[in-house]
């Protein structure tokens, strides 16, 4: 059903504004109900610049970013880097590992559980736990 509306680009039809908020609930960020700061960045967003980027879709590329690519330059990066996605995430755990064998520095992909593309207000705890973990192993190896 999702690839029909998206085919026929059906953006406004109330099949897929309920579409939408299923998918986002299960894929953008699980929390029910969504938190304030959810609100507030969404209300808060500029929905022309946004569409312009992201396209009419949350879950397909079709504005600017669709052909939009910087990976080549991620062979630059030579510090020490972390890449996490949520189980649920909007992009595929493809996507991310290709992120993360872009850069020569990347740590193996750290997937936080239960957590969709917000991670960080899905799992708060188990986010900080993996960033303090990247952290700690990075000032062990500086101080070797």
């Amino acid at each position: 059903m999702l690839k029909q509306l998206e085919d026929t680009k059906d953006y406004e039809s109330p099949m897929y504004a309920k579409m939408n908020e299923v998918l986002t609930r299960h894929f953008t960020t699980r929390q029910v109900p969504h938190p304030q700061c959810w609100h507030d960045a969404v209300s808060g967003c500029n929905e022309k610049i946004y569409v312009a980027m992201q396209g009419k879709s949350e879950f397909t590329l079709g504005g600017q970013l669709e052909f939009w690519s910087i990976t080549e330059r991620n062979a630059n990066i030579n510090v020490p880097t972390l890449v996490m996605r949520g189980e649920f995430d909007t992009m595929s755990e493809a996507c991310h590992n290709a992120v993360v064998d872009s850069i020569p520095t990347a740590w193996p992909l750290v997937t936080i559980p239960r957590a969709a593309h917000c991670k960080f207000l899905d799992e708060p705890q188990l986010c900080v736990d993996a960033i303090q973990k990247f952290l700690n192993t990075c000032d062990l190896t500086r101080r070797r």
